[in-house]
């Protein structure tokens, strides 16, 4: 009988004394042998890395990282990276609720596909159940939950200019349900220089590289949004054109027209003005 893979689950933290403890609590649980748990603290002011460690204290499987200043989402998700020993590796937020059948489903999901189409160059999510700060709650639903994968040029131009032909099934693609081989991950590393969209910036380099979006159709997640300085409508808008910036001369070799440039700017202006209208 084949042995089950290790599969590393990442959370980076920082100042997340009112949280973390619904994360690590919700991680644990995971139904899933044998299991990785690395936290990343990212140099965190209030009791957060107490909290941490009273779990290793009391016997818990987590191994603990620290830095020693902070560097923000994207620095730490790629350290996490670099540190898992899983053959697969999922990030999870320091605020969220990860399902016991998580890592189960996707690991599933990413063989099957494996499987059935002889791709490796994958990358799997999942539906969420999004709470916001005034408990209001909506789900969102996953890229490539059944259908053709998205892929390359095809996701490209659904992400950035949001072309979205009917034969795909579109969706969400966030950094906090991903789950792909560690491999995979370091081949496309986050970009540090992003303190938002970092996932996005990775996956416009991933897709340029034609590798394949999918997802579980099921919930994976509660994720609950908070603000925060980098999502103001302006780092937003600043971290949108980044992520154009500095991909264009590749966006331009794999077919992305001036016309689908256009269209992601325009995109990037409407998400500031509705962003002002919520302020």
């Amino acid at each position: 009988m084949t042995s089950s893979p290790l599969i590393t689950i990442g959370i980076t933290t920082y100042n997340a004394q009112d949280t973390v403890k619904r994360s690590l609590d919700s991680v644990l649980a995971l139904d899933w042998s044998p299991l990785e748990i690395l936290v990343l603290d990212d140099c965190s002011t209030d009791s957060t890395i107490e909290i941490i460690k009273s779990y290793v204290s009391d016997g818990y499987p987590i191994r603990i990282l620290q830095n020693d200043q902070n560097r923000g989402l994207a620095y730490n998700r790629n350290r996490l990276c670099e540190e898992a020993k899983g053959e697969f590796f999922a990030l999870h937020d320091d605020d969220d609720f990860c399902y016991p059948d998580r890592i189960k489903a996707q690991y599933d999901r990413i063989r099957a596909f494996e499987e059935e189409t002889g791709i490796d160059k994958v990358f799997c999510f999942g539906d969420r159940l999004c709470i916001n700060e005034n408990g209001a709650q909506t789900i969102q639903l996953g890229v490539g939950r059944t259908g053709p994968a998205p892929h390359g040029l095809i996701f490209l131009k659904a992400l950035l200019a949001r072309r979205r032909p009917s034969k795909y099934v579109w969706g969400k693609s966030g950094g906090g349900t991903m789950m792909a081989r560690t491999e995979v991950l370091k081949k496309h590393p986050f970009d540090d220089r992003f303190r938002r969209a970092s996932e996005v910036d990775m996956f416009v380099r991933a897709a340029a590289d034609n590798y394949h979006f999918i997802s579980v159709p099921q919930n994976v997640i509660d994720q609950y949004i908070t603000g925060g300085t980098n999502k103001t409508p302006s780092r937003k808008l600043y971290y949108q054109w980044l992520v154009l910036s500095k991909n264009y001369k590749r966006l331009r070799e794999v077919g992305f027209t001036y016309a689908d440039i256009l269209r992601y700017m325009a995109y990037m202006m409407r998400s500031f003005v509705d962003g002002l209208k919520m302020m």
